[in-house]
């Protein structure tokens, strides 16, 4: 195996863990939002608007999805 293939492999190794990282912490995120908005503004985490329209865009807890 070549060196440049040997690196290749550690960057996207590198690289997915980052993402697992990141995914891990956003979920948090989101549940910590969902609890503030639960206290401030119960009404939207009901709502069929905005944020309903942005989880199902993708953005909690799987990361954006096109």
């Amino acid at each position: 195996m070549s060196a440049e293939h040997r690196m290749t492999i550690r960057a996207l190794r590198s690289t997915a863990q980052r993402i697992r990282h990141l995914q891990a912490e956003a979920r948090e995120l989101e549940k910590e939002l969902l609890q503030l908005v639960g206290q401030q503004a119960p009404e939207l985490t009901g709502a069929t608007g905005a944020w309903r329209t942005w989880s199902a865009a993708g953005w909690s807890c799987g990361g954006y999805r096109r």
